[in-house]
């Protein structure tokens, strides 16, 4: 690990001078069982992105390199190892109860950043063991360049790849994303480059909490605060680009045909950024110069979830653990298969297929009869022998993912068999199949229009016309979810969201009586557009219905309020 040197490149004496009158107390604190006073920045410092506030900013680790520097001053280094081990050592049940929420979360982010800077076994590993169940915060591992599954960005500098190693050996190696793929040669003035607009995330998106749940991806079109834990939205450009379903280092701005293998593009969402060659820790979301002079190149990161296409012509789901991914298609009338893939949408292999489990249900002159799914020969896919069954097919897949695992349920109907599309035709020349993937430059051309949230939504002028809209979407989800097209259901939930809040500047119209029941009433809609959001995603019925049931008693005390039609 690093060394204290004779210069302070990175400004560590602000941690020194922040922790003169506190450090003591602070492990005071964590020795009693309850931190009480305030001192999280400048003791357990977290990655820079992660905060809002001036003193988050301020305290703020900006890299792996002085994350590592930190660790070998001959007075942080110590004093942070001293005060984590405290708190492992502290007879408390969760981390919520020694710090208090958010400080916990912060908590989660600080062992996270400098367990990726230390040897196996840590004292910080220990301590994400003994909270969080090992699970590492994704938000940090994200801006760090590893994935919440352990797998690394490429990085070109030695010093960076350095330090990364040993994050990739703590994390759970589930199996290799696409990295970044950047433009690097004629770079584009940034007068020339249509940006994409910036969107809000929360830093929680799809992070695993301590009480086992997965964090719901929140985006917004304006800063604020995440509706469902509160922290400070981060921002973000989001963009969507067509890329082969193989070679995932194509991306075009247009659909057409891989220039490798010629099979048809799809449409994914990426984030974008600029960045430098050779230094991979810039990465911001305006162009500009580099260090040396030169234009900054852009940079497509593949965003977990950012591609939902089906690959067999089936329907596609999300496993609620956030990470597996599900397609299930009708390919004939004796068999129902299911398709698994990680959170990049990558095919998951054969050993990562062997712990799965599970069984089709249909339902059969009022009762339901289960069918095994088994390997396929290949290890592609599990599939179940049906009875034969007229279209169209209604069939719950039941799945445990792992050992000792839950039972997710995915509900799908077929209206149609599942139809692949067509095989790949042979490339067209040699030079393009013999090229290394990572060698094929990005083609320069305008960027699309975000294919991703924020949703954009005409509001009307008049409360009227806005509860009318409303209620129009409601009816929309009603019959997608009647169509068993949940996927689609966040869509007309999230314009109800926008239309909802646009409500609160013409509440003044609304006798005071009815005035305090509005806020109340908006508040539910949002809480079952994200929760509509979440399910739909995963493709369960029963949480869907329950959700939309929550949904329409929101919207009908709004239309009450106005005493509309329904």
């Amino acid at each position: 690990m690093g060394s204290a040197g004779s210069t302070d490149t990175y400004d560590l004496t602000r941690f020194v001078r922040a922790q003169e009158g506190d450090y003591e107390r602070a492990l005071s604190e964590i020795r009693s069982g309850r931190k009480r006073s305030h001192w999280m920045w400048y003791i357990f410092p977290q990655y820079d992105g992660l905060g809002s506030s001036a003193a988050s900013r301020r305290y703020a680790i900006k890299s792996l390199a002085e994350a590592d520097a930190y660790l070998g001053h001959p007075v942080l280094g110590p004093r942070l190892r001293e005060c984590t081990q405290a708190a492992v050592g502290v007879e408390v049940q969760s981390a919520s109860e020694l710090f208090g929420y958010p400080d916990d979360l912060k908590l989660q982010s600080c062992a996270t950043l400098f367990a990726c800077v230390s040897p196996p076994g840590s004292v910080f590993e220990q301590l994400l063991d003994k909270y969080f169940r090992g699970v590492r915060d994704a938000g940090t591992l994200r801006l760090l360049g590893v994935d919440s599954n352990g797998a690394k960005y490429p990085v070109s500098s030695m010093s960076s790849r350095r330090v990364l190693l040993p994050c990739a050996a703590l994390a759970f190696v589930l199996g290799s994303m696409p990295g970044p793929i950047t433009a690097q040669q004629d770079a584009p003035r940034a007068a020339d480059i249509a940006l994409p607009p910036i969107s809000w995330a929360c830093p929680m998106n799809g992070v695993a909490m301590p009480d086992g749940t997965t964090h719901a991806d929140v985006f917004e079109s304006e800063k604020g605060n995440c509706p469902i834990c509160r922290m400070a939205l981060a921002a973000i450009r989001l963009d969507s680009i067509w890329t082969c379903p193989v070679h995932s280092v194509i991306a075009e701005r247009k659909g057409g045909t891989c220039p490798i293998d010629r099979r048809d593009l799809v449409q994914v969402t990426v984030g974008v950024s600029w960045t430098c060659a050779g230094r991979p820790e810039i990465d911001q979301l305006t162009p500009g110069k580099c260090p040396d002079g030169s234009a900054m190149a852009v940079k497509y990161t593949p965003r977990p979830h950012g591609n939902h296409n089906p690959q067999h012509g089936g329907q596609f789901f999300m496993a609620p653990d956030n990470w597996h991914h599900l397609e299930g298609t009708f390919p004939h009338e004796r068999a129902v298969r299911i398709y698994l893939y990680d959170d990049y949408t990558k095919p998951l292999p054969r050993d990562r297929m062997k712990p799965v489990q599970g069984r089709i249900v249909v339902n059969a002159a009022g009762r339901d009869v289960s069918f095994p799914l088994v390997p396929s020969r290949d290890g592609r896919y599990l599939e179940a022998q049906v009875d034969r069954r007229a279209l169209p097919l209604s069939a719950v897949a039941k799945l445990t993912l792992k050992a000792g695992g839950p039972e997710y349920h995915f509900d799908f109907r077929f209206t149609e068999l599942s139809k692949e599309p067509p095989p790949a035709p042979p490339a067209v020349t040699t030079t393009a199949t013999d090229a290394p993937a990572e060698q094929l430059p990005v083609s320069p051309g305008p960027m699309l229009p975000p294919a991703a949230p924020p949703v954009q939504v005409s509001i009307p002028d008049t409360m009227e016309a806005i509860v009318f809209e409303i209620g129009a979407r409601n009816r929309q989800i009603g019959e997608l979810i009647d169509l068993g097209r949940f996927p689609e259901v966040w869509f007309p939930a999230f314009e109800a969201k926008d239309l909802a809040l646009a409500m609160s500047a013409h509440a003044g119209r609304l006798p005071p009586d009815r005035r305090r029941l509005l806020e109340p009433a908006i508040r539910r809609l949002l809480h079952a557009a994200w929760l509509l959001d979440a399910f739909g995603d995963v493709g369960n019925r029963e949480q869907v219905t329950a959700a939309y049931s929550d949904f329409k008693a929101a919207v009908s005390g709004i239309e009450s309020l106005l005493q509309l039609p329904r």
